[in-house]
């Protein structure tokens, strides 16, 4: 993927807005009763990446289908730049949040149209040169031009994460939510894909929630770390908030943090 500034919008870069652009504010969640979140609250700014961290089944994955409506809480509210994200229309929804789930179907649609299909909230009549011009500047920037006119059925794993991950993005969400977005990348592309999302965030002031497993991605790219243990907050913060403690906790293995030019990297015993 091209590294330059992305040509959807030609706001320049600014330090984050000191208003949170999201609240996450008491959420909790159960299957069949067996509570999965319980009392999850936490912000976030324009700019920021947040990295959603924990073990299996500690409800990272729930978490963000619960802030973005796909599942409703049992409890608690999200509110975007101070409105109530669930009281808003399904449109109004669509044009404040997006998101790029860990596993995405394939069908038989051209690449170009599964990312024009991000365009939808935004669509009254039919397609405006703007919903065109928007689509090809995502492919252009994530280097998909190869694959516009190819059925996204015939893609690989990772192929595929990249055109849902530019379909979210054509959207113009002010969050952006994704799942395990590495998941089904090589080394190569784990980066490429998560320093987009870091400069996307950057430079359209988009605020970016995204589950991971890989703490050097997380320390790498994101500015928060939201730590859940069995469905509550063990904590959440900057940097200073994963520790080796912190690791153990959470993960039950122990750990070395060391800085290595200037970054933060976990060395597992």
């Amino acid at each position: 993927m091209k590294q330059e500034k992305s040509p959807l919008v030609d706001t320049p870069n600014h330090q984050a807005e000191s208003s949170p652009m999201i609240s996450v504010r008491g959420i909790s969640h159960a299957y069949h009763d067996k509570a999965v979140l319980n009392d999850v609250s936490f912000e976030a700014r324009a700019g920021e990446c947040v990295a959603i961290l924990g073990n299996n089944g500690a409800g990272k994955s729930t978490l963000i289908t619960c802030v973005n409506k796909i599942r409703t809480p049992k409890s608690g509210e999200v509110f975007v730049r101070g409105q109530n994200f669930f009281e808003m229309s399904r449109n109004e929804r669509a044009r404040t949040m997006s998101y790029v789930a860990q596993s995405n179907e394939a069908s038989q649609i051209t690449v170009f149209d599964a990312i024009l299909l991000g365009r939808k909230p935004y669509i009254k009549w039919s397609l405006s040169p703007e919903d065109i011009d928007k689509c090809n500047a995502v492919i252009e920037h994530m280097g998909l031009e190869d694959f516009k006119l190819r059925n996204i059925d015939e893609l690989s794993g990772g192929e595929l994460q990249k055109v849902m991950l530019a379909r979210a993005l054509v959207q113009e969400p002010k969050v952006l939510l994704l799942d395990e977005p590495t998941s089904s990348l090589d080394l190569k592309n784990q980066h490429a894909v998560l320093s987009f999302v870091r400069d996307i965030a950057t430079h359209h002031h988009i605020t970016v929630l995204t589950v991971l497993h890989d703490l050097g991605l997380a320390l790498r790219y994101c500015d928060k770390f939201l730590l859940l243990q069995a469905g509550k907050v063990y904590s959440y913060g900057d940097q200073s908030t994963i520790t080796e403690q912190a690791i153990f906790d959470i993960y039950g293995v122990k750990s070395h943090i060391v800085e290595v030019e200037d970054r933060k990297v976990v060395i597992v015993d």
